[in-house]
C-alpha cells in the first residue's frame, strides 16, 4: 500500500472519534494492493497512535472493505 493509500484510509482508523466514518472507495482501492503479511506487522503497533490511528480499527479495515480478504494475524 503506498502512502497515499495509507492516507485515504486514515478517517476510517482514526482514534478518539466515537465512530469514524467507513472506508471510502479510495481506500478500498489501495486495500486491494495491500501486502496483509506486512500489514499485520502493524497489529498492536505501540506508533500507530501518535500518529492518530487506532490499531483495532486498522486491523479491521481489511475485512471492512472485502469480506473475503481476512488479514489472519
Amino acid at each position: 500500500m503506498t502512502p497515499n493509500g495509507l492516507f485515504e484510509c486514515k478517517l476510517a482508523v482514526a482514534a478518539g472519534s466515537a465512530a469514524p466514518p467507513p472506508p471510502t472507495a479510495a481506500c478500498y482501492a489501495a486495500l486491494k494492493h495491500a501486502d496483509l503479511p506486512c500489514f499485520c506487522t502493524f497489529k498492536n503497533n505501540i506508533y500507530l497512535p501518535l500518529f492518530g490511528i487506532d490499531s483495532t480499527r486498522a486491523m479491521q479495515l481489511p475485512t471492512k472493505c472485502d469480506p473475503n480478504q481476512i488479514a489472519h494475524c
